[in-house]
């Protein structure tokens, strides 16, 4: 079940669905679609009985969305008659939630978040596809022109609706497929109680599950909060960069970039020779970290990039050759400058090589020139500082004001992929630090008593 598809068709994402007609113009559409090896009416029930609290669930993550309460994995007999205009509650307690808009037994289910005047700001249509064999259960959310996540302003609100939406309504889809498929007939409607355990909590559990539901919605507002003061401070000091330290100058970097409209710098000391911190930087495996990749994934998803499968060679400096980055200058053992010119905000982003004697000068529209480091400076024979540099200039007036618009939302997991790298050849050098240690007690001189020598 973890590796099921949710990904919807271009046909399944294109064609009109219930509910579109109500948002005839939105700013936003995703669409996800699953295949259900049971028949429409053993997936109908499933849908109908579906909202926080006094309802069965959302079927997805349940510790956010359902005041942790499990979701029910049985069919609810008296919670299946729907009426339009009732409320499946969004969390458990509140008075709340989507509005069923519209329906039609085991055909379609649409959901809306209304606004005061009780026009939709969202809509969430489910929708059942009879195929030879099972079901396509299709799922699509619609965003109007007035809706606002946390008050974000629309551009930025897009990006993270796609990620979060993603998240949950994959373990929504699949959570719905499990309970279906598991469930052999429909007849818990008729022949089994008409309750789940723990479906009608008592007045202690009730305010329990309004705890957990008020805190849970404080972490998600300081953590929204937090994204949103860094994303204004971020604009706000756009171009305003910091000098580099007299440690941090690099007069190599220099040659090819010396203005910037942004610098990212990181350093970490490191247990190990210069040239071997050097070295362990050049061939690890930055991009294969779990936190990594899950930070490219969550660009791939926020702007809507396919994945990119292609072979790639193994060790930083050679795959990031391969994806287009070219080598500007290099200091054997201790320093490696690295460019390309590109246009980050382009949701399968290329990058472009250019030769040295040219970047600084390069000057073609529409693009961002982007130069980092590796470097290692030597402070004894056994450690180094090791230290990488990131600037990005904009070659014209159109492209700043795009990457300007990018660099507070991606910026954030850019630098945190900059500390992975840091700790990893932090982590690196000591291992092979204790390595050495290890072999150098091992390594006995031959006739010493340790080895067992004995007169014959």
């Amino acid at each position: 079940m973890l590796n099921r598809s949710v990904r919807a068709t271009r046909t399944e994402a294109r064609q009109p669905l219930p509910g579109d007609d109500l948002i005839p113009k939105p700013v936003g559409s995703l669409t996800h679609a699953v295949t259900i090896t049971r028949p429409p009416h053993d997936v109908w029930p499933w849908l109908a009985q579906m909202g926080a609290g006094s309802r069965a669930g959302w079927y997805s993550y349940d510790f956010l969305d359902n005041g942790r309460q499990p979701s029910a994995r049985r069919i609810v007999p008296e919670l299946q008659s729907l009426t339009a205009g009732m409320v499946f509650p969004a969390v458990p307690g509140a008075s709340d939630g989507f509005t069923l808009l519209a329906f039609e037994p085991e055909r379609f289910l649409v959901l809306g978040w209304l606004s005061p005047d009780r026009s939709p700001l969202v809509t969430w249509a489910f929708v059942l596809q009879e195929l030879a064999g099972g079901t396509r259960l299709i799922v699509r959310a619609r965003g109007g022109p007035a809706y606002a996540f946390h008050g974000l302003p629309p551009w930025i609100s897009q990006r993270v609706i796609r990620v979060v939406h993603f998240v949950m309504q994959r373990k929504q889809l699949i959570g719905i497929a499990d309970r279906a498929e598991r469930s052999a007939t429909l007849a818990a409607i008729s022949g089994q109680p008409g309750t789940r355990e723990g479906l009608a909590p008592d007045h202690v559990k009730r305010a329990r599950l309004r705890t957990i539901t008020t805190w849970t919605a404080v972490g998600t507002g300081l953590i929204v909060g937090a994204y949103g003061s860094y994303f204004v401070l971020t604009w706000a000091r756009y171009g305003r960069v910091r000098p580099p330290s007299r440690e941090e100058q690099d007069p190599l970097l220099d040659r090819f970039m010396p203005s910037y409209d942004v610098v990212d710098r990181h350093q970490v000391r490191v247990n190990a020779p210069a040239a071997v911190a050097f070295a362990i930087a050049r061939d690890m495996e930055l991009f294969q970290l779990p936190v990594v990749r899950a930070i490219v994934r969550g660009r791939e998803l926020i702007l809507g990039a396919g994945p990119d499968h292609r072979p790639r060679p193994r060790g930083l400096l050679a795959e990031a050759q391969s994806l287009g980055w070219g080598v500007l200058a290099e200091v054997p053992g201790r320093e490696i400058v690295v460019g390309a010119v590109t246009r980050p905000w382009e949701a399968n982003v290329t990058f472009r090589s250019v030769p040295a004697g040219d970047f600084a000068a390069f000057a073609e529209s529409d693009y961002v020139k982007i130069a980092w480091t590796l470097r290692a400076d030597p402070l004894d024979e056994t450690s180094a500082v090791f230290r990488t540099e990131t600037r990005v200039l904009p070659t014209d007036a159109a492209a700043r004001a795009k990457f300007r618009r990018y660099w507070p939302v991606f910026s954030p997991g850019i630098k945190l992929i900059r500390r992975m790298a840091l700790r990893e050849v932090k982590s690196q050098a000591a291992h092979r630090a204790r390595g050495a240690v290890s072999s150098a007690r091992v390594r006995v001189p031959s006739g010493s008593p340790e080895r067992g020598t004995h007169a014959g």
